[in-house]
């Protein structure tokens, strides 16, 4: 019996393996993420929470939107909490499954000469559209692509000039327009509508396919999401989130 003593005693003063500590990187983007926000925004506590029941310790970080995708393209960074998928970024990226849906709808004032029906259906050319730039629109864009674009870092400058009448309409996520609008210029949201759904994209996080871990983290949140999706804490966060859609027209 005492032969086992200094090995046991070896066991109980190694020092214990502390779980992976993860960088959760995103882009400002509320209210997905955000760090003036509770928790870093939506998506992000949604992540870390997940990351958390997987048996990681995590790390929130913001960045610019371009650097995070080409740094994590090439092997650096960490995990990115919120991105949509496209084949060019399958290419170095690992994506999970879509936990959340973006519901992508066009943004104008209410009181205008023009409808959401002539807009979409190619009528009004010469309509001016705001876009942020970096943004992943994708194919999104392919029905305005006979429209001027004006560029801007943050989508509540896009609002601003939207507001101001320096430009006609907007296209992004609903939850982002209605954060912006809400947040910058509440006195003001009542003359803002949004189109019906015009597209929905999954948000997913994604991984350097040269991090040796990728499949596993991504397992691993996967499974951790379905549990929180069963035991209430997923719309628990989210719900604070959502609101009932302005009227169109």
């Amino acid at each position: 019996m005492k032969k086992w003593l200094p090995l046991a005693c070896m066991l109980l003063l190694a020092p214990v393996a502390r779980a992976e500590t993860l960088n959760l990187v995103g882009s400002s983007w509320p209210p997905f993420s955000e760090q003036s926000l509770p928790s870093n925004g939506m998506a992000s506590e949604l992540v870390a929470e997940a990351m958390r029941r997987a048996g990681y310790e995590t790390k929130f970080v913001v960045g610019n939107w371009e650097r995070i995708a080409q740094g994590a393209g090439m092997g650096l960074g960490g995990v990115i909490i919120g991105i949509w998928r496209t084949e060019e970024r399958a290419q170095t990226l690992a994506f999970s499954k879509p936990y959340l849906q973006n519901v992508i709808r066009v943004a104008k004032l209410r009181d205008t000469d023009y409808t959401f029906q002539q807009l979409l259906g190619g009528e009004r050319k010469d309509l001016a559209m705001g876009l942020v730039r970096d943004f992943a629109y994708g194919d999104i864009l392919d029905q305005f692509d006979k429209h001027p674009r004006f560029m801007e870092n943050q989508l509540q400058q896009v609002i601003l000039k939207l507001r101001q009448g320096r430009i006609d309409f907007t296209v992004g996520s609903e939850l982002a327009l209605r954060y912006s609008i809400d947040t910058y210029f509440p006195i003001d949201a009542g003359k803002f509508a949004l189109s019906p759904p015009i597209a929905l994209r999954g948000l997913r996080i994604a991984v350097s396919l040269q991090h040796p871990e990728h499949a596993t983290i991504i397992s691993r949140f996967e499974t951790a999401m379905e549990e929180m999706k069963g035991d209430g804490t997923y719309h628990r966060i989210i719900d604070p989130y959502r609101k009932p859609a302005s009227a169109t027209r």
